[in-house]
């Protein structure tokens, strides 16, 4: 039945309009699984395909001497078991997850704006091109999105209900519903934790918003009512005191891969562009730069306005991205030139919250209330006032529309290039090309594939999964008892050679990778002869006889 005033097509609007959110999330599901439809993997990937086939406990405990917790690791096992193992059905989940992001997002950006600013922000959260560049690949950083977006959701509802008390609702089911606000959002902060460690930051500024908002509202009251935020994080930190010695053992032996050079002012606009476009700076062209220039004047020139409400959104994007980025000036200071911290990636911890802004700005531009100075309604004036008046009334469409079309169609055109060039690996500049080196070099019983280095070995070790004919020269330092190369230890005895005489006789055929930026030793080989090189991507292909 109808609510007291409205009429069932009012209901029924509000049926569709609520499900709009929904819509947009399947659609930004449904392009990142397609955007990832038979992309080659890569490291990160490999290695999360490797650790998936080992053991349980076998995988727990190299998990554990990794760089990064392991939520998303148990949940892709768990998925893998419901379905299957395929590349398909692994990246599915990532995009499963880069759906539910566009909802969460969606619903927040409705907390703090109305219907309307949502409807129109809605195109800018389903196609925001790196969301869905990350929305497939086979690691955790689309579950980081959504934690990201879940948790600051919950936060504001809570925040809300709060106020709500504070204004005299105090009943016993209001107070119920704070506490059940905060018991969510606690267990989301520790999700997130154990899903990548970067989402600290995010939740660190959330706790100093909260911190200083208490303070500002409440300033004169002494009760505890005012703080129960600090008994979420103190649950938080409960739930997640199980994981914490391995969390403080891997910060004691950080095993992530410094990265070369500084974050200066061309990183930040190569970050920027990939926001936008989703492209990395070896993709970039005139056309796209002109794009870019495009979005910037439309912006400048409409003069958009940060609505009060949206500023603790804006904040949850700015405070986290300032903080990486100075966390990466201190490690340049100290590491140089190998104190390089901050990637693409690392910003999907707060990335929702960009493509949020994004929408709002454009959307509060396109319904903001112009005054076009026409016809002032009298139907009088000459001819040259209605043309003036004409003009102007195109000049206001731009200013009101101008923004949204441009940002929503540089996504969309970004979401293209995505799908002609593929997933770019943005800290190295490449597409990965495993997949196709693994078509070039098949391996059988009697043809050997032999990997190069540790790297290479892992990079391509999911096209070689069910192959006994895949090796690894073993490195001089032997492989290492932590990091990404760790679990190499599972196949150390088996299928680690020190040279291509090693591997067993009748071999008709040799096949050695090596990817760029390894730098593996001789293969000089008395019992097999160079036959040719290939150049695959960043591959190497060498065939011996």
């Amino acid at each position: 039945m109808p609510r007291d005033g409205m009429t069932v097509t009012d209901n029924a609007r509000g049926d569709v309009t609520r499900l709009l959110p929904w819509a947009g999330g399947v659609v930004s599901g449904l392009f990142a699984f397609l955007l990832g439809w038979d992309r080659s993997l890569w490291f990160d990937e490999g290695y999360t395909v490797m650790v998936e086939r080992l053991p349980f406990a076998d995988m727990m405990h190299w998990l554990a001497v990794d760089a990064h917790p392991p939520l998303y690791y148990l949940l892709l096992r768990v998925w893998m078991a419901v379905f299957d193992d395929s590349f398909a059905a692994m990246r599915a989940l990532s995009a499963v997850c880069c759906g539910l992001t566009v909802v969460a997002t969606a619903a927040l950006v409705r907390v703090v704006a109305d219907l309307r600013h949502m409807i129109l922000a809605l195109p800018v959260l389903v196609l925001g091109p790196l969301a869905l560049r990350y929305g497939y690949e086979i690691r955790m950083y689309a579950l980081l999105m959504l934690l990201a977006a879940l948790g600051t959701l919950l936060l504001f509802h809570a925040t809300r209900a709060e106020d709500a008390l504070a204004r005299g609702r105090s009943d016993a089911t209001a107070r119920r519903r704070v506490w059940v606000w905060w018991v969510l959002y606690a267990v989301v902060v520790c999700l997130g934790m154990l899903t990548q460690y970067l989402i600290a930051f995010l939740w660190a500024v959330q706790a100093v918003w909260l911190l200083a908002r208490t303070l500002h509202t409440h300033p004169a009251r002494g009760d505890a009512s005012s703080w129960r935020w600090l008994a979420a994080y103190a649950l938080a930190v409960i739930l997640y005191l199980p994981w914490l010695p391995h969390a403080i053992d891997q910060f004691r032996h950080n095993v992530l891969p410094s990265l070369k050079g500084m974050f200066g002012p061309g990183r930040l606009a190569e970050l920027v562009t990939a926001w936008l476009t989703g492209l990395d700076a070896s993709h970039l062209t005139g056309f796209v730069t002109l794009g870019l220039l495009a979005v910037a004047g439309v912006l400048l020139w409409s003069r958009p306005r940060v609505a009060a409400a949206w500023r603790p959104l804006v904040l949850m994007w700015v405070a986290p991205a300032i903080v990486l980025i100075v966390v990466a000036a201190i490690r340049e200071l100290l590491y140089a030139p190998y104190g390089g911290f901050f990637t693409v990636r690392y910003s999907c911890a707060f990335l929702p919250f960009v493509y949020a802004t994004m929408g709002l700005v454009v959307a509060g531009l396109a319904l903001r209330r112009w005054n076009d100075g026409g016809d002032d309604g009298n139907g009088g004036g000459d001819g040259n006032a209605n043309r003036r008046g004409g003009s102007r009334t195109v000049h206001t469409w731009f200013r009101r529309w101008g923004a949204w079309i441009v940002v929503v169609a540089m996504m969309a055109l970004g979401d293209m290039g995505l799908a002609v060039h593929g997933n770019v690996i943005y800290e190295k500049g490449y597409v990965p090309h495993a997949r196709q080196a693994a078509t070039a070099a098949p391996c059988s019983p009697d043809v050997a594939v032999v990997a190069a280095d540790p790297y290479t070995y892992i990079d391509a070790v999911a096209y070689y999964r069910d192959c006994a004919n895949y090796w690894l020269i073993e490195p001089e330092d032997g492989i290492p008892t932590r990091g990404g190369y760790a679990p190499l230890a599972e196949v150390a005895d088996s299928r680690t050679i020190r040279s291509l005489d090693d591997l067993p006789d009748g071999m008709d055929s040799v096949t050695v990778l090596v990817s760029d930026g390894q730098h593996p030793g001789s293969f000089a080989s008395t019992h097999h002869p160079v036959e040719g090189t290939e150049r695959i991507g960043e591959y190497t292909v060498l065939r011996f006889r």
